[in-house]
């Protein structure tokens, strides 16, 4: 159901920034994040890890755009 994977990745998300904006990137604790999106320690590392893998390969596509553009 895409609709449950939307709702805990969503949830996971939510959870990621909280505690990232209140602890920091060093400090953060992921078993807290798991635990506030109320998922399991290894399905919240697996979705955030992939869900930054496909944020970073976004910003690199972008920073190549606007150096040929710039270059």
């Amino acid at each position: 159901m895409q609709y449950l994977k939307d709702e805990v990745k969503q949830r996971i998300l939510e959870s990621a920034l909280a505690e990232f904006s209140s602890m920091g990137y060093t400090d953060a604790s992921m078993c807290k994040i798991a635990k506030n999106a109320k998922v399991a320690l290894g399905k919240a590392i697996l979705k955030l890890n992939k869900m930054i893998g496909q944020a970073l390969v976004v910003v690199s596509q972008k920073k190549q755009q606007c150096l040929s553009y710039h270059g």
